[in-house]
């Protein structure tokens, strides 16, 4: 079973980082990854960030925010300007300042998988990373993020592209009276692979979960 990877790198004031660092998605779905900082014991002011994709694998969600990209819960953002080789411009400028903070949520950016199986990056450039006095934050310096697109996610049940309990309380609710549920998939259930879906598959996901 291919469980969600949590694990955030190890920071020093003026890593911008994707989270989570890895992450699995199934084909034609939307999904999202948040940018975050680690200002020290400054706060941020003023951010240029270039997020970089491969759109052959995966694009920005337009239509979400401002251009796909919404300020996180310790953020702000006033401009994104796309460009055609899957580079993303990324600004936010306040007078005041948030934080200061090792791990503040500084954007969340949606994005939408396409037909395209297989592994892709999302890089991240800093241009500009100030606090209130217009001081340099740290060493600016962007950590890229993983992105693992499959055709299906064995273990998923409910298709959330999560495995956890609610995966293996879906497969064990429902052997015998509604399979298959509404929006519940059948296909990723059988983690065993022994060709039946049971109250094996169930304890498997659990175990794991």
């Amino acid at each position: 079973i291919s469980a969600p990877i949590k694990i955030e790198p190890l920071t020093k004031p003026g890593d911008v980082w994707i989270s989570p660092s890895k992450q699995n998605t199934v084909r034609n779905k939307e999904f999202s990854c948040e940018i975050h900082l680690n200002s020290g014991d400054q706060k941020i002011s003023s951010f240029d960030i270039q997020l970089g994709l491969d759109s052959s694998f995966i694009d920005v969600d337009l239509p979400a925010g401002l251009n796909g990209v919404s300020a996180g819960v310790d953020g702000f953002v006033d401009e994104v300007i796309p460009d055609d080789t899957g580079t993303f411009r990324i600004k936010g400028n306040d007078i005041q300042g948030t934080g200061p903070g090792n791990d503040l949520h500084l954007l969340t950016v949606s994005l939408k998988s396409k037909e395209t199986i297989g592994e892709t990056g999302l890089s991240l450039i800093i241009n500009t990373l100030e606090d209130p006095s217009l001081q340099t934050i740290g060493t600016p310096e962007g950590i890229p993020g993983i992105v693992n697109i499959h055709n299906i996610i064995i273990g998923d049940a409910n298709r959330d592209t999560l495995i956890n309990i609610l995966d293996a309380y879906c497969v064990s609710s429902c052997l015998y009276s509604c399979w298959p549920p509404h929006d519940h998939d059948p296909e990723n259930c059988d983690v065993n692979n022994d060709g039946t879906i049971d109250i094996v598959d169930s304890l498997v996901i659990a175990h794991y979960s």
